[in-house]
Protein backbone atom coordinates (compact mmCIF):
# COMPACT_ATOMS: atom_id res chain seq x y z
CA UNK A 1 0.00 0.00 0.00
CA UNK A 2 1.39 3.31 -0.73
CA UNK A 3 1.13 6.33 1.11
CA UNK A 4 0.10 9.79 0.35
CA UNK A 5 2.33 12.82 0.03
CA UNK A 6 3.46 14.54 2.99
CA UNK A 7 3.66 17.82 3.37
CA UNK A 8 6.08 20.87 3.27
CA UNK A 9 6.06 21.04 7.06
CA UNK A 10 6.78 17.48 7.36
CA UNK A 11 10.26 17.73 5.54
CA UNK A 12 11.38 20.56 7.02
CA UNK A 13 11.01 18.64 10.87
CA UNK A 14 14.95 18.06 11.62
CA UNK A 15 14.11 17.18 15.46
CA UNK A 16 16.38 17.29 18.15
CA UNK A 17 20.44 16.34 18.14
CA UNK A 18 20.05 15.42 21.59
CA UNK A 19 16.94 12.81 21.31
CA UNK A 20 19.02 10.83 18.85
CA UNK A 21 21.60 10.79 20.55
CA UNK A 22 19.77 9.84 23.40
CA UNK A 23 17.68 6.90 20.68
CA UNK A 24 21.39 5.65 19.74
CA UNK A 25 22.11 5.16 23.68
CA UNK A 26 19.09 3.31 24.33
CA UNK A 27 20.06 1.18 21.37
CA UNK A 28 23.59 0.54 22.94
CA UNK A 29 21.53 -0.18 26.63
CA UNK A 30 19.13 -2.37 25.44
CA UNK A 31 22.23 -4.95 23.72
CA UNK A 32 23.44 -5.16 27.17
CA UNK A 33 26.29 -2.10 26.62
CA UNK A 34 26.36 0.28 29.83
CA UNK A 35 25.95 4.41 28.68
CA UNK A 36 27.32 7.26 30.69
CA UNK A 37 24.96 9.61 29.92
CA UNK A 38 25.87 13.34 29.38
CA UNK A 39 23.49 14.27 26.63
CA UNK A 40 20.43 15.29 27.92
CA UNK A 41 19.55 18.53 30.45
CA UNK A 42 17.57 15.97 32.86
CA UNK A 43 18.41 16.79 36.10
CA UNK A 44 19.46 13.57 37.99
CA UNK A 45 18.63 15.24 41.85
CA UNK A 46 15.62 13.47 43.52
CA UNK A 47 12.74 16.11 43.84
CA UNK A 48 11.75 17.68 47.20
CA UNK A 49 9.16 14.61 48.47
CA UNK A 50 6.52 17.35 48.85
CA UNK A 51 5.77 17.63 45.11
CA UNK A 52 5.65 14.35 44.90
CA UNK A 53 3.25 13.97 47.54
CA UNK A 54 1.21 16.45 46.78
CA UNK A 55 1.02 15.55 43.03
CA UNK A 56 -0.31 11.93 44.18
CA UNK A 57 -2.81 13.19 46.44
CA UNK A 58 -4.21 15.45 43.43
CA UNK A 59 -4.32 12.45 41.13
CA UNK A 60 -5.70 10.26 43.70
CA UNK A 61 -8.75 12.40 44.29
CA UNK A 62 -9.45 12.17 40.78
CA UNK A 63 -7.66 15.41 39.13
CA UNK A 64 -6.98 13.56 35.44
CA UNK A 65 -9.62 15.63 33.45
CA UNK A 66 -9.62 18.69 31.42
CA UNK A 67 -8.72 22.03 32.67
CA UNK A 68 -7.99 25.24 31.32
CA UNK A 69 -5.89 25.96 27.82
CA UNK A 70 -3.95 28.75 29.65
CA UNK A 71 -3.35 26.62 32.36
CA UNK A 72 -4.71 26.29 36.28
CA UNK A 73 -5.16 29.42 38.01
CA UNK A 74 -3.60 28.30 41.41
CA UNK A 75 -0.60 27.45 39.62
CA UNK A 76 -0.40 30.55 37.61
CA UNK A 77 -1.01 32.36 41.05
CA UNK A 78 2.43 30.94 42.68
CA UNK A 79 4.63 31.15 39.57
CA UNK A 80 3.38 35.20 39.82
CA UNK A 81 4.71 34.88 43.56
CA UNK A 82 7.63 33.20 42.35
CA UNK A 83 8.85 35.49 40.07
CA UNK A 84 8.46 38.41 42.59
CA UNK A 85 10.03 36.67 45.15
CA UNK A 86 13.37 35.58 42.85
CA UNK A 87 13.61 38.32 40.25
CA UNK A 88 11.77 40.70 42.38
CA UNK A 89 9.45 41.37 38.91
CA UNK A 90 5.51 41.98 40.01
CA UNK A 91 3.55 39.77 37.37
CA UNK A 92 -0.47 39.54 37.24
CA UNK A 93 -0.85 36.24 37.25
CA UNK A 94 -3.51 36.60 34.05
CA UNK A 95 0.04 37.59 31.96
CA UNK A 96 0.97 33.94 32.79
CA UNK A 97 0.32 30.86 30.42
CA UNK A 98 1.14 27.18 31.53
CA UNK A 99 2.55 24.89 28.96
CA UNK A 100 5.89 22.75 28.25
CA UNK A 101 8.64 25.46 27.48
CA UNK A 102 9.90 24.02 24.77
CA UNK A 103 6.10 24.06 22.77
CA UNK A 104 5.99 27.89 24.05
CA UNK A 105 9.16 28.17 21.30
CA UNK A 106 6.60 27.00 18.57
CA UNK A 107 3.69 29.01 19.97
CA UNK A 108 5.85 32.36 20.02
CA UNK A 109 7.08 31.67 16.22
CA UNK A 110 3.39 30.46 14.68
CA UNK A 111 1.86 34.00 16.61
CA UNK A 112 4.45 36.56 15.40
CA UNK A 113 6.30 35.19 12.23
CA UNK A 114 4.80 33.89 8.73
CA UNK A 115 6.70 31.46 6.43
CA UNK A 116 9.75 33.23 4.80
CA UNK A 117 10.07 35.83 7.64
CA UNK A 118 13.75 36.04 9.19
CA UNK A 119 14.30 34.99 13.25
CA UNK A 120 17.84 36.30 14.94
CA UNK A 121 19.30 34.24 16.95
CA UNK A 122 22.34 34.67 19.53
CA UNK A 123 24.32 31.54 18.74
CA UNK A 124 25.16 28.90 20.65
CA UNK A 125 21.39 28.33 21.35
CA UNK A 126 18.95 25.66 22.64
CA UNK A 127 18.53 23.61 19.61
CA UNK A 128 14.44 24.05 19.78
CA UNK A 129 15.08 27.53 18.28
CA UNK A 130 16.29 26.24 15.12
CA UNK A 131 14.10 22.93 14.81
CA UNK A 132 10.89 25.13 15.37
CA UNK A 133 11.91 27.96 13.04
CA UNK A 134 12.74 24.89 10.15
CA UNK A 135 9.30 23.50 10.52
CA UNK A 136 7.68 26.89 10.31
CA UNK A 137 9.78 27.43 7.07
CA UNK A 138 11.73 30.59 8.45
CA UNK A 139 15.25 31.92 7.48
CA UNK A 140 17.49 31.76 10.44
CA UNK A 141 19.93 34.67 11.51
CA UNK A 142 22.67 33.66 13.02
CA UNK A 143 24.93 36.06 15.03
CA UNK A 144 27.50 33.77 16.92
CA UNK A 145 29.16 34.76 20.48
CA UNK A 146 33.04 32.92 20.86
CA UNK A 147 34.74 32.20 23.87
CA UNK A 148 36.94 35.12 23.59
CA UNK A 149 34.46 37.36 24.64
CA UNK A 150 32.86 35.07 26.83
CA UNK A 151 29.86 34.35 24.91
CA UNK A 152 28.72 37.48 25.36
CA UNK A 153 27.78 39.60 21.52
CA UNK A 154 29.99 42.62 21.01
CA UNK A 155 28.70 45.98 19.75
CA UNK A 156 28.53 44.37 15.93
CA UNK A 157 24.91 42.55 16.75
CA UNK A 158 23.28 46.06 16.31
CA UNK A 159 24.50 46.79 12.85
CA UNK A 160 23.64 42.91 11.53
CA UNK A 161 20.33 43.51 13.50
CA UNK A 162 20.00 46.77 11.33
CA UNK A 163 20.92 44.91 7.68
CA UNK A 164 18.92 41.71 8.47
CA UNK A 165 15.52 43.37 9.57
CA UNK A 166 14.54 40.46 11.91
CA UNK A 167 10.76 39.74 12.23
CA UNK A 168 12.07 38.17 15.99
CA UNK A 169 14.95 38.14 18.13
CA UNK A 170 15.71 35.53 20.91
CA UNK A 171 17.64 35.89 23.82
CA UNK A 172 18.81 33.21 25.95
CA UNK A 173 20.24 34.17 29.59
CA UNK A 174 21.03 32.80 31.57
CA UNK A 175 22.80 30.67 28.74
CA UNK A 176 22.23 27.32 27.51
CA UNK A 177 24.91 25.75 26.62
CA UNK A 178 27.62 27.98 27.60
CA UNK A 179 26.29 29.78 31.07
CA UNK A 180 26.75 33.22 29.99
CA UNK A 181 24.75 35.44 31.65
CA UNK A 182 23.86 39.01 29.76
CA UNK A 183 24.72 42.14 31.37
CA UNK A 184 21.72 44.54 31.84
CA UNK A 185 23.20 46.96 29.85
CA UNK A 186 23.32 44.98 26.69
CA UNK A 187 19.54 44.43 27.68
CA UNK A 188 18.32 47.08 27.97
CA UNK A 189 20.32 47.89 24.02
CA UNK A 190 18.43 44.95 22.95
CA UNK A 191 15.10 46.27 24.40
CA UNK A 192 15.09 50.05 22.94
CA UNK A 193 16.38 48.57 19.60
CA UNK A 194 13.21 46.15 19.47
CA UNK A 195 10.97 49.00 20.42
CA UNK A 196 12.66 51.07 17.89
CA UNK A 197 11.90 48.91 15.08
CA UNK A 198 9.04 46.70 16.64
CA UNK A 199 10.46 43.50 16.54
CA UNK A 200 8.98 41.10 18.86
CA UNK A 201 11.72 39.61 21.29
CA UNK A 202 11.53 36.00 22.88
CA UNK A 203 13.87 35.98 26.24
CA UNK A 204 14.19 32.36 27.42
CA UNK A 205 14.70 32.41 30.99
CA UNK A 206 14.75 28.99 31.69
CA UNK A 207 17.90 29.37 34.02
CA UNK A 208 17.14 32.14 35.70
CA UNK A 209 17.63 30.60 39.14
CA UNK A 210 20.56 28.80 38.52
CA UNK A 211 23.09 31.35 38.36
CA UNK A 212 25.98 31.21 40.36
CA UNK A 213 27.81 34.46 39.56
CA UNK A 214 26.86 37.41 37.62
CA UNK A 215 23.77 39.00 38.94
CA UNK A 216 20.63 38.13 36.53
CA UNK A 217 18.34 40.38 34.84
CA UNK A 218 15.00 39.82 33.49
CA UNK A 219 13.71 41.24 30.90
CA UNK A 220 10.55 41.32 32.95
CA UNK A 221 12.51 44.32 33.85
CA UNK A 222 11.30 46.49 30.88
CA UNK A 223 7.97 47.58 29.70
CA UNK A 224 7.68 46.56 26.22
CA UNK A 225 4.59 44.58 24.77
CA UNK A 226 7.17 43.26 22.43
CA UNK A 227 8.77 41.31 24.95
CA UNK A 228 7.89 37.33 26.09
CA UNK A 229 9.63 35.64 28.61
CA UNK A 230 9.23 31.94 28.82
CA UNK A 231 10.89 29.81 31.67
CA UNK A 232 10.60 26.54 33.28
CA UNK A 233 9.88 24.40 36.43
CA UNK A 234 11.86 21.36 35.40
CA UNK A 235 15.08 22.24 35.80
CA UNK A 236 15.61 24.58 39.30
CA UNK A 237 13.05 21.84 40.93
CA UNK A 238 14.36 18.78 38.93
CA UNK A 239 10.70 17.88 37.44
CA UNK A 240 11.59 17.67 33.82
CA UNK A 241 9.07 15.07 32.75
CA UNK A 242 5.95 17.02 34.64
CA UNK A 243 6.55 19.49 31.26
CA UNK A 244 5.38 22.42 33.13
CA UNK A 245 6.85 25.85 32.02
CA UNK A 246 5.47 29.02 31.56
CA UNK A 247 4.88 32.24 29.30
CA UNK A 248 4.68 35.61 31.21
CA UNK A 249 3.31 38.62 28.40
CA UNK A 250 2.34 42.37 29.15
CA UNK A 251 0.23 41.55 25.80
CA UNK A 252 -3.95 40.59 26.35
CA UNK A 253 -3.74 40.03 22.47
CA UNK A 254 -0.76 37.99 22.34
CA UNK A 255 -1.81 35.78 25.08
CA UNK A 256 -5.98 35.54 23.90
CA UNK A 257 -3.73 34.02 20.48
CA UNK A 258 -1.76 32.08 22.69
CA UNK A 259 -4.78 30.09 24.13
CA UNK A 260 -6.48 29.43 21.34
CA UNK A 261 -2.82 28.58 19.67
CA UNK A 262 -2.85 25.78 23.07
CA UNK A 263 -6.44 24.86 23.47
CA UNK A 264 -5.67 23.54 19.18
CA UNK A 265 -2.82 22.01 19.31
CA UNK A 266 -2.28 21.19 22.93
CA UNK A 267 -5.37 21.36 25.02
CA UNK A 268 -4.13 21.38 28.79
CA UNK A 269 -1.28 20.43 30.91
CA UNK A 270 -2.21 17.54 33.12
CA UNK A 271 -4.27 19.17 36.30
CA UNK A 272 -2.62 16.79 38.72
CA UNK A 273 0.84 17.90 37.73
CA UNK A 274 -0.29 21.40 37.92
CA UNK A 275 -1.80 21.63 40.97
CA UNK A 276 0.76 19.32 42.80
CA UNK A 277 3.33 22.30 41.62
CA UNK A 278 1.17 24.87 42.81
CA UNK A 279 0.30 23.34 46.40
CA UNK A 280 4.46 22.82 46.73
CA UNK A 281 5.05 26.55 45.42
CA UNK A 282 2.72 27.87 48.28
CA UNK A 283 5.35 26.72 51.22
CA UNK A 284 7.56 29.70 50.22
CA UNK A 285 10.45 28.85 53.27
CA UNK A 286 10.34 25.14 51.55
CA UNK A 287 10.90 26.94 47.99
CA UNK A 288 13.63 28.97 48.93
CA UNK A 289 15.15 26.00 50.61
CA UNK A 290 14.85 23.80 47.79
CA UNK A 291 16.54 27.18 45.46
CA UNK A 292 18.98 27.29 47.41
CA UNK A 293 19.86 23.51 48.17
CA UNK A 294 20.03 22.81 44.00
CA UNK A 295 22.34 25.89 43.95
CA UNK A 296 24.57 24.81 46.12
CA UNK A 297 24.80 21.17 44.36
CA UNK A 298 25.21 22.32 40.82
CA UNK A 299 27.86 24.80 42.36
CA UNK A 300 29.64 22.05 44.24
CA UNK A 301 29.95 19.80 40.95
CA UNK A 302 31.12 22.18 38.98
CA UNK A 303 34.28 23.36 41.36
CA UNK A 304 34.69 19.34 41.65
CA UNK A 305 34.59 19.14 38.35
CA UNK A 306 37.39 21.29 37.78
CA UNK A 307 39.34 20.15 40.68
CA UNK A 308 39.14 15.94 39.74
CA UNK A 309 39.72 17.16 36.00
CA UNK A 310 42.51 19.69 36.45
CA UNK A 311 43.19 19.92 32.15
CA UNK A 312 39.29 21.43 32.25
CA UNK A 313 40.41 24.91 33.67
CA UNK A 314 42.92 25.25 30.40
CA UNK A 315 40.26 24.49 27.83
CA UNK A 316 37.18 26.18 29.59
CA UNK A 317 36.27 28.48 32.28
CA UNK A 318 33.39 27.77 34.69
CA UNK A 319 30.16 28.46 33.87
CA UNK A 320 28.22 31.26 35.42
CA UNK A 321 24.65 29.32 35.25
CA UNK A 322 22.85 26.49 34.09
CA UNK A 323 24.21 23.17 34.29
CA UNK A 324 26.78 22.62 31.17
CA UNK A 325 29.94 22.82 30.19
CA UNK A 326 30.53 23.92 26.38
CA UNK A 327 34.14 22.13 25.76
CA UNK A 328 35.89 22.63 22.24
CA UNK A 329 37.84 20.00 20.39
CA UNK A 330 39.90 20.37 17.38
CA UNK A 331 38.73 22.15 14.58
CA UNK A 332 40.73 19.64 12.68
CA UNK A 333 38.04 17.14 14.07
CA UNK A 334 34.52 16.55 12.77
CA UNK A 335 32.42 17.31 15.97
CA UNK A 336 29.57 14.87 15.09
CA UNK A 337 32.18 11.77 14.22
CA UNK A 338 33.96 13.01 17.45
CA UNK A 339 30.26 12.28 19.23
CA UNK A 340 29.57 9.14 17.53
CA UNK A 341 32.74 7.34 18.04
CA UNK A 342 32.90 8.86 22.12
CA UNK A 343 29.44 7.01 22.49
CA UNK A 344 29.93 3.76 20.19
CA UNK A 345 33.17 3.34 21.38
CA UNK A 346 33.75 4.49 24.72
CA UNK A 347 29.87 4.65 25.54
CA UNK A 348 29.69 8.41 26.66
CA UNK A 349 26.67 10.30 25.37
CA UNK A 350 27.10 14.05 24.32
CA UNK A 351 25.57 16.25 22.21
CA UNK A 352 27.50 18.06 19.48
CA UNK A 353 28.36 21.60 19.36
CA UNK A 354 26.65 21.88 15.60
CA UNK A 355 23.52 21.29 17.10
CA UNK A 356 23.88 24.72 19.18
CA UNK A 357 24.84 26.86 15.61
CA UNK A 358 26.93 26.41 12.41
CA UNK A 359 29.90 28.05 13.76
CA UNK A 360 30.23 25.53 16.79
CA UNK A 361 30.65 22.27 14.99
CA UNK A 362 34.34 22.02 16.52
CA UNK A 363 32.31 22.07 20.17
CA UNK A 364 30.33 19.56 22.33
CA UNK A 365 28.49 20.02 25.10
CA UNK A 366 27.91 18.23 28.46
CA UNK A 367 25.62 18.13 30.95
CA UNK A 368 26.69 17.78 34.25
CA UNK A 369 23.31 17.27 36.08
CA UNK A 370 22.89 13.58 35.87
CA UNK A 371 25.12 10.59 37.73
CA UNK A 372 28.17 12.56 39.05
CA UNK A 373 30.60 9.46 38.66
CA UNK A 374 29.18 9.09 35.22
CA UNK A 375 30.21 12.78 34.42
CA UNK A 376 33.74 13.08 36.06
CA UNK A 377 34.42 9.88 34.06
CA UNK A 378 33.28 10.81 30.80
CA UNK A 379 35.15 14.40 31.60
CA UNK A 380 38.58 12.77 32.18
CA UNK A 381 38.05 10.42 29.07
CA UNK A 382 36.90 13.59 26.92
CA UNK A 383 39.30 15.99 27.48
CA UNK A 384 41.98 13.45 27.33
CA UNK A 385 40.99 13.53 23.37
CA UNK A 386 40.75 17.26 22.41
Amino acid sequence: MSLGQFSNLAERLVGQEMFFILDRAKQIEEAGGKVRHLELGDPGLIADATIIKHTYDFLRRGYYHYTSSSGEESLKKAISALIKNNLNNNVDYSNIVVSPANFLITNFLSLVCDKGDSVFILTPAFPTYFASASMLGLNVIEFPCFPENGYLPDESIFETLEKTNPKAIFINSANNPTGAVYSKDFLSKIVSFAKDKNIWLLSDETYALLTYEDEFYSMLDFDCDNIVVISSLSKIFSIPGYRLGFQVSSSDEFNAYSNKFLSTTLSCCPPFLQLGCSSFLENKNLVDQVIQDVKKEYRNRINTLFDEVPKLESIIKKPKSAFYLFIPISKNVNGNNFCLDLLNEDKIAVTPGIAFGKDFSSFLRVAFCGVFDDIAHGLKSIVSKV
